[in-house]
């Protein structure tokens, strides 16, 4: 009993978007499309139409995601309100509007008169149902939701050290407790609270990176 080897051979396909077609060469099976964005395998001679599909599962989880790290933000803002008027102005900045009432609908996002968001997720997923492209662009797109969270975590990284955390350094130094050790104490709860500040609103940027 003989056996031949046969050579492998390169496999030759074309692909054809917008009525342009272009002809690749690949030493496998398996190739990529749409900037990698598309993995497919090539199983035998013929024709086949792909449409890429957007995980909207994902993008729910990330609104999800970010509505919860705006909340944490914005109630350790106003926990912290008294420390200095760079916190207050921090809380004022963060609880204007990330985008119109109708964006936020779109997004099922619902803002409280506290100044928290709250998230409908049923809500997102049946407006991507409706209009995916339109919600998809005002929640990521240029100005979308995304973009305004992510300033507003950004100007809050940026915040005057010496401002949150004037309060505590104005009563250390108006405290008839003139002990040293009593004066450092007071100022390193408040520089706790300094790096606190900017590990709460790195969560803005967390969704982000």
């Amino acid at each position: 009993m003989s056996e031949t080897a046969q050579e492998a051979q390169n496999a030759k396909y074309s692909v054809t978007e917008n009525g342009a077609s272009r002809n690749y060469i690949s030493s496998t099976n398996e190739i990529s499309l749409d900037m990698g964005r598309i993995q497919a395998t090539l199983k035998k001679e013929g024709t086949a139409d792909i449409e890429p599909q957007e995980d909207n599962e994902s993008l729910i989880s990330g609104v999800e995601d970010l509505v919860n790290h705006y909340n944490k933000t914005v109630d350790f803002l106003r926990s912290n309100a008294g420390q200095g008027a760079e916190v207050s102005r921090q809380l004022r900045n963060m609880v204007r509007s990330l985008g119109s009432e109708q964006s936020l609908e779109m997004a099922g996002i619902t803002a409280n008169k506290d100044g928290t968001l709250s998230f409908d997720k049923e809500k997102l997923a049946k407006n991507l149902e409706e209009d995916e492209a339109l919600v998809r662009d005002v929640i990521s797109g240029r100005n979308g939701i995304a973009q305004a969270a992510f300033d507003r975590g950004s100007a809050g990284l940026r915040a005057n050290s010496a401002g949150l955390v004037q309060e505590s350094v104005r009563q250390a130094e108006s405290s008839q407790n003139t002990d040293g050790y009593h004066f450092l104490n007071t100022f390193s709860k408040a520089g706790a609270y300094n790096l606190s500040n900017y590990m709460a609103l790195g969560l803005m940027m967390d969704y982000f990176v």
